[in-house]
């Protein structure tokens, strides 16, 4: 590969990360001014938040609405810009007008690994770091490192945005109703809760499978043969992930949903 593309692959991918490192610090600058203002609380964890099992809404539970709510509305933007410009322009260009900002949408979703490891929030963190890593892996690893890869410019690309970015608007959106009110959720938010993962999780990951398969001759040219047998591997996750993570959204639809009474609005 010509020293000049991989000096501009270099260059665009350094941006990127100075842009992520922007968009993270603020994050943990957020992060930081809450500590403080929980050192006169009992019952933190090691980096200074309540348990967010609180009765009241507690400081950590009004950050946690505001990640939520700034995550839902950015995941959003995703949306809109896909859904905008796919029948408008198609590829390649939906790719070169959303990939940056796609990349930094996600690598806010480091965030949550850091809620789940210091109990904010009550998620499994081998699961957490697992989804999230898989994700960076699409954004970071394919999409930045390997810009001419053919997936990125494949319909794959544009069903994987809508896959994650409708997924990730109703999730985040769920949450901070939830949080801010956990009797108020609107039915149709939870029903889209625990409903829509059907329809959704086998596109998206169909989707990530096609760009990582699709990527693996670039991985090899750009990279290297290592890097292409990595993401060879990391292919033969995807079902057992699939299974485990469907059949558990499967058993938390029962659990909200089924059986129950759900007042409408």
């Amino acid at each position: 590969m010509p020293k000049a593309n991989i000096f501009s692959i270099s260059t665009a991918f350094q941006n990127l990360s100075n842009r992520t490192f922007h968009y993270l610090s603020i994050t943990h600058s957020i992060y930081v001014a809450t500590a403080t203002k929980l050192r006169s609380y009992s019952n933190y964890t090691q980096l200074g938040y309540l348990n967010t099992r609180a009765t009241t809404m507690s400081t950590p539970n009004r950050w946690l609405v505001a990640y939520n709510s700034i995550s839902a509305s950015l995941w959003a933007i995703v949306l809109a810009n896909v859904l905008f410009l796919a029948p408008l322009l198609g590829q390649p260009y939906v790719f070169d007008k959303t990939q940056l900002f796609l990349t930094v949408v996600q690598c806010g979703a480091v965030v949550e690994i850091v809620n789940a490891v210091t109990g904010v929030v009550r998620l499994p963190v081998g699961t957490t770091v697992a989804q999230v890593f898989l994700r960076l892996l699409i954004v970071l690893g394919i999409f930045q490192l390997l810009p001419d890869s053919p997936a990125n410019t494949h319909w794959a690309y544009i069903s994987l945005c809508l896959a994650w970015s409708f997924t990730e608007v109703v999730r985040y959106s769920y949450y901070a109703a939830n949080l801010a009110d956990a009797g108020g959720v609107p039915y149709w938010l939870t029903w889209l809760r625990y409903s829509a993962f059907y329809v959704l999780y086998p596109i998206g990951v169909a989707s990530e499978m096609s760009i990582i398969w699709m990527s693996l001759g670039e991985a090899e040219l750009v990279v290297g043969k290592f890097y292409s047998w990595v993401l060879f591997a990391i292919l033969f996750t995807y079902p057992p992930g699939l299974y485990s993570l469907y059949t558990y959204m499967m058993r938390q639809r029962r659990k909200v949903l089924g059986g129950k009474t759900v007042k409408k609005e």
